[in-house]
């Protein structure tokens, strides 16, 4: 990688900065929380309804609510991809700064890193708005509710999970799976523009593959918990997966799922970039 001089980390830092200016992230940044408030006042007066009082309640009812699989399908991945899906036409002319840089897969490479940097941001983002919500509502306590112990609702993990951790690493490893899985599917996006050369078009076209997820979770269809599909790698903790696997050693299973694809993804558009015809004035 003899691309990683002083040009490469510039562009880095022009990509990010653009992508910060865009007012797609300010909109994100408003509608995030108000869609997390939404849901958990709805929560709350659903439990209410069910005659389940707030002091057998705490914050973790509500973060597990807000990170269910159709807040993550329907709302966390597509809205990511949005805005992403412009990321590989951001920039001032590609041959430009393919020179500037001195390769074609050192701009693809950049564009890479920066769509992981934009990634940590994002579930950042979405964590920390989820615990300022959470605490709007109800007390932190380290353990897990007296309601979901004592199963009062429908639970938003499976029992055996409950049993045997602590919600705070559940939703550790919820979120490291949501930033592998959201990196892969901006991966996606990025090969999907490149060959049909619109954003607009990248972006449906990965969107379409959660959406998918979607309906094969929310109808329970047998092949969503298959280990080769993505669904069971974002969401393990909501499948009654009868394995041999810890939960850690699914995680892990999980995270090394999302880094082979996303492995095979960077190699793709690592040819494609190179197969392109740019001019660029200098061997590769």
């Amino acid at each position: 990688m003899n691309f990683l001089g002083a040009s490469f980390y510039h562009f880095i830092w022009i990509g990010l900065k653009r992508q910060f200016m865009k007012v797609r992230w300010y909109v994100f940044l408003i509608i995030c929380p108000v869609l997390f408030y939404q849901e958990a006042n709805r929560f709350i007066i659903q439990l209410n309804n069910m005659g389940i009082q707030q002091h057998v309640l705490n914050i973790w009812d509500i973060l597990f609510d807000l990170f269910s699989y159709s807040y993550i399908f329907i709302f966390m991945i597509p809205f990511f991809l949005f805005l992403v899906s412009d990321l590989m036409f951001d920039q001032d002319s590609k041959e430009q700064w393919m020179l500037r840089i001195g390769s074609r897969t050192g701009w693809w490479f950049g564009k890479v890193v920066i769509l992981a940097l934009l990634t940590l941001c994002y579930v950042f983002f979405l964590m920390a708005y989820a615990y300022l919500i959470g605490f709007l509502y109800l007390p932190w306590e380290e353990g897990w509710s007296v309601a979901k112990v004592q199963h009062l609702f429908p639970l938003p993990v499976q029992p055996q999970i409950i049993g045997s951790m602590a919600p705070s690493i559940v939703l550790f490893q919820i979120g490291c799976l949501l930033y592998f899985g959201l990196f892969t599917f901006g991966l996606i996006t990025f090969i999907a523009s490149m060959y049909t050369r619109s954003g607009v078009w990248g972006l449906i076209i990965s969107s379409c593959i959660p959406f998918l997820g979607y309906v094969l979770l929310l109808f329970r269809i047998p092949l969503v918990e298959s280990a080769l599909l993505f669904p069971r790698h974002f969401v393990y903790h909501l499948l009654d997966i009868n394995d041999l696997f810890s939960s850690w050693s699914q995680v892990g299973i999980s995270v090394g799922y999302w880094m082979v694809v996303a492995v095979l993804l960077w190699i793709w558009g690592s040819v494609k970039i190179s197969k392109e015809d740019i001019n660029l004035g200098v061997a590769e």
